[in-house]
């Protein structure tokens, strides 16, 4: 069921909508897209649900997951969504063609998450079997390893 269908009743408790570039919370998340705005926000995007959902599945919530209404027909984006509202993620949803203009991708995703971004000394790292670990790269806002 898709909220932005008038008639329908929302799926979602907190899911809003942007339809405009001009959008305060638009304007934040595609500023990610620097590297300046990440380290000033200490914030970053992850793209695709896949990554969302690992970063979820260890322990990373999201602060806002944007989607198309087309995500939204996926059960297993609408599991992702309940968890992320579970936790107080803001949930936004936008057309396709605004959501392409917050990626980097050349397809973009029909998801995204922004995520806060949380560093430690390298010599506490300590990488197991069992660990995923973001990455930012240069290039791109987000790179699970």
């Amino acid at each position: 069921m898709c909220p932005s269908n008038k008639g329908r009743q929302r799926e979602y408790q907190g899911m809003q909508r942007i339809e405009s570039t001009q959008n305060k919370r638009f304007k934040t998340i595609r500023s990610l897209n620097t590297k300046k705005y990440r380290a000033e926000l200490s914030l970053f995007i992850a793209e695709g649900l896949k990554v969302v959902a690992t970063a979820m599945e260890n322990g990373w919530a999201p602060k806002y997951l944007v989607m198309t209404p087309d995500a939204q027909t996926n059960d297993f984006c609408r599991k992702v969504v309940r968890w992320g509202e579970e936790r107080g993620t803001m949930c936004l949803e936008t057309p396709p063609a605004l959501l392409a203009l917050l990626s980097t991708a050349e397809n973009p995703p029909d998801i995204i998450g922004v995520f806060e971004q949380k560093w430690m000394p390298a010599d506490q790292v300590a990488a197991g079997h069992d660990q995923a670990w973001l990455a930012r790269s240069e290039e791109h806002t987000s790179e699970l390893q």
